[in-house]
């Protein structure tokens, strides 16, 4: 080896190291500047935005973009009804490219505006507005079940003869051939305990709806099928009981607790008007404040002894039914043995006292 060749050998290896460093460098600074270059500016719309699908009330319609420069990051799709006014009003504002088709849509104009942004800032575009088109199918689903209240009020209280209860309630009105009925009716009766010395039945109602009927679209007067419309219909049960009806505690199971309608009131005093046959007698019953809905009275016959007992039963809701004041009723009963072979007792005492004729 020539004196001084290491040397020269050394720095040509250097220089060439040196050559390879920039050219690295240098190759991966490129990208970088070029993608800067690439984004100086927000994005513009070269070819506006189209919507894809049927513009029809339930369909669902897909968006594209279009095509931008400035390679967008990202897109917002807002979509709007717009009016013969020119007013648009914004239905739907996400990064989703969907939207189904309102029913409040019909008959006016869809648009899609979409916003590209990118690091610089972003850039709008809209469509060409769609026609929507209008529609009136029918949208059901299944009958529905609903406990309802019968002793509202505008209805007749529960009117009760022997064993049997009518009671009222009020529900929807609809067509002709989709109205709602009663569909279920619950009963629970109890005899007399400490705290309700008479007999009592809870009563629950329940009505059965006809399948919604939903009108998609706008549609003329007349050509809207069967379906609910407005407030009235009355239906009404006659309820068979295994009791009396009389008396009676009776509750509207619709509540919790269920809420008490009619409350028999405490017995009643009564006196003798007439014997009006060997076996048939005429009694008045008088009472006064808020009138009762019903008076009953019973016989108890033995050993030679009638026990008169008179009740009245008072509805307790709706309130408008009573009406406050004095009055008197009169009750015929009948009698199993002849009225001269009885001592008449009144059942109001305890214990029961002879009536006495004034």
């Amino acid at each position: 080896m020539r004196p001084g060749g290491g040397r020269h050998g050394s720095n040509g290896r250097l220089g060439r190291f040196t050559a390879l460093v920039a050219a690295s460098l240098a190759a991966s600074l490129a990208p970088a500047v070029v993608a800067d270059a690439a984004v100086e500016h927000a994005p513009t719309s070269v070819l506006p935005p189209s919507i894809t699908g049927t513009p029809k009330p339930g369909e669902m319609l897909t968006a594209s973009p279009g095509v931008w420069t400035e390679e967008p990051a990202s897109f917002t799709y807002r979509w709007e009804t717009c009016f013969p006014t020119g007013a648009c009003l914004p239905r739907q504002d996400s990064s989703d490219s969907a939207y189904v088709v309102q029913p409040s849509d019909a008959e006016h104009q869809l648009r899609l505006q979409i916003t590209a942004s990118n690091a610089i800032g972003s850039g709008t575009a809209t469509s060409s507005p769609l026609d929507v088109e209008r529609s009136w199918h029918y949208a059901t689903g299944p009958p529905r079940m609903e406990t309802v209240s019968w002793s509202t009020p505008g209805l007749k209280p529960p009117w009760a003869t022997g064993k049997a209860l009518a009671i009222g309630v009020s529900s929807g009105a609809c067509g002709d051939e989709e109205r709602p009925r009663i569909g279920d009716v619950q009963v629970q009766e109890r005899g007399p305990s400490t705290a309700l010395p008479f007999p009592s039945a809870v009563i629950t109602v329940s009505i059965l709806f006809p399948a919604p009927t939903e009108v998609v679209g706008t549609v003329n007067p007349g050509e809207i099928g069967p379906g609910c419309a407005g407030v009235g219909i009355g239906l009404g049960r006659t309820i068979k009981l295994k009791r009396p009806a009389s008396p009676l505690y009776i509750f509207d199971g619709s509540t919790t607790p269920p809420r008490l309608v009619v409350r028999p009131d405490p017995i009643l005093h009564w006196s003798l008007k007439r014997v009006r046959g060997p076996r048939k007698i005429e009694i008045l019953v008088p009472f006064h404040g808020c009138l009762p809905l019903f008076v009953h009275a019973h016989v108890v016959e033995r050993r030679g002894r009638a026990v008169v007992t008179a009740y009245g039963e008072r509805p307790l809701y709706p309130s408008r039914t009573c009406s406050r004041g004095h009055d008197v009723q009169h009750l015929t009963l009948k009698l199993n043995a002849p009225v001269d072979n009885l001592e008449l007792l009144d059942g109001s005492f305890d214990p029961p006292r002879p009536w006495r004729a004034p």
